[in-house]
């Protein structure tokens, strides 16, 4: 620090990250006054916070922009911003030879302006760094006044994760999969199993909204709302998910009597079928996402160490899951088109010979419409599904180049 002018230096090893160094009169982020430094664009600025998202970070004005001798360099995992700062002045909050000064630190999960990964609020005496004293001698020293409050704990953050893999990836793929072989498994037997499925996927979920809950009620909750860039699509992909598992319930519940063998589908069992069919692709496709993108957030912001180990345990079950359905819509196209060419071949033996087939004649005709029908609902919603899953896989490859 000489000629009224204060030199910095600010080295993170985290990472490659954004780094900034704040000036406070109260240790809070709002009110503050910040250097930011943003290594995807090579900028050091001036920046005034006035709100915990990343629109509430504001450029200072031009005339304000006085910083010399700026550098930010994030390469191989450690981080450096550097710069000279005039020790006052106008508008600034200054920076005070006589007494403390409060600082914020602040470490970026990225190379882009979001959220801090880390923060710490520190008061520190600038006369230190007069006599090259940095040595801390009691009271002198520098007091750490606040720091990662707001950060939700990683633990809370693992089960919360663990619960909601073992609930979409696990747990509900079982459910419908026991649905789609019923036959094989027996028409009394299949509905007990979908509904405990169902049921302890239910379970899960709602353990990992309370484990999640209460981790941001214990951390600065009001930080973690009003900031969009930290959960972003994970969030509303969530919440989607579960808001359409909460339907499924509800249909599932106040679903309307099967028909009995032989006898018409009513309209309002046709309407159940194609709802409950339809919604529970919807609600498993919008959770692969949310998953996958929840996976990315937590080690992006440090929660979890390796991302490759959850992917692994969502995307793996996910892919039996989805190769079984694969195999069921084959067969069910196979299946169909047996039916619709033994039906094809009996009318023209009963054309060509006698009426003495009509009756064998009639009895396959009706088995290959009740083949039909049976799959008239399954056959279109699986084939998009398959689609829709081979979007999502390849959605998530093509982020991961």
């Amino acid at each position: 620090m000489k000629q009224g002018l204060i030199s910095s230096k600010f080295v993170d090893k985290s990472g490659d990250v954004w780094l900034a160094v704040g000036t406070s009169t109260s240790g809070d982020m709002i009110g503050s006054e910040a250097v930011l430094g943003l290594p995807d664009v090579n900028t050091v600025k001036k920046v005034e916070l006035q709100g915990y998202s990343v629109s509430g970070i504001i450029d200072a004005p031009s005339s304000a922009q006085t910083l010399l001798n700026t550098s930010i360099v994030a390469i191989n995992g450690e981080s450096t911003l550097v710069y000279s700062k005039f020790i006052e002045e106008p508008g600034e909050i200054p920076l005070s030879t006589d007494g403390r000064t409060i600082f914020l630190f602040a470490v970026g999960a990225s190379t882009q302006l979001g959220l801090h990964a880390k923060k710490i609020a520190v008061s520190l005496d600038l006369n230190r760094c007069l006599d090259g004293n940095n040595n801390d001698d009691g009271d002198s020293g520098p007091t750490v006044i606040g720091s990662d409050n707001e950060e939700i704990s990683s633990t809370a953050v693992v089960v919360h994760a663990s619960f909601m893999i073992a609930a979409w990836m696990y747990l509900i793929p079982s459910g419908i999969l026991v649905a789609v072989f019923k036959k094989s498994i027996g028409e009394t037997r299949w509905l007990k199993l979908h509904i405990l499925f169902q049921s302890m996927a239910i379970v899960s979920m709602v353990a990992a909204v309370i484990t999640i809950v209460v981790a941001i009620s214990d951390a600065d909750g009001e930080h973690m709302k009003e900031n969009e860039t930290k959960f972003g699509i994970h969030t509303i992909l969530g919440v989607e998910a579960l808001s359409v598992a909460g339907l499924q319930l509800s249909f599932g519940t106040l679903r309307p009597h099967k028909y009995e063998p032989g006898q018409a589908k009513t309209l309002n069992r046709k309407l159940f079928e194609i709802i409950h069919t339809g919604f529970g692709h919807v609600a498993l496709v919008l959770a692969l996402f949310a998953i996958l993108s929840g996976i990315e957030q937590a080690y992006l912001f440090q929660y979890i160490t390796n991302e490759d180990d959850y992917q692994w345990a969502a995307l793996v079950p996910f892919g039996v899951y989805f190769a079984m359905l694969c195999l069921e819509l084959a067969s069910t196209l196979i299946r169909d088109t047996k039916a619709i060419r033994s039906m094809s071949n009996l009318h023209r033996v009963e054309t060509s010979n006698s009426l003495s087939l009509t009756t064998s004649n009639n009895s396959a005709t009706r088995s290959s419409i009740n083949v039909g029908q049976n799959n008239e609902i399954r056959t279109p919603f699986l084939a998009i599904y398959v689609l829709a899953c081979l979007l999502v896989v390849g959605l998530h490859g093509s982020d991961d180049d």
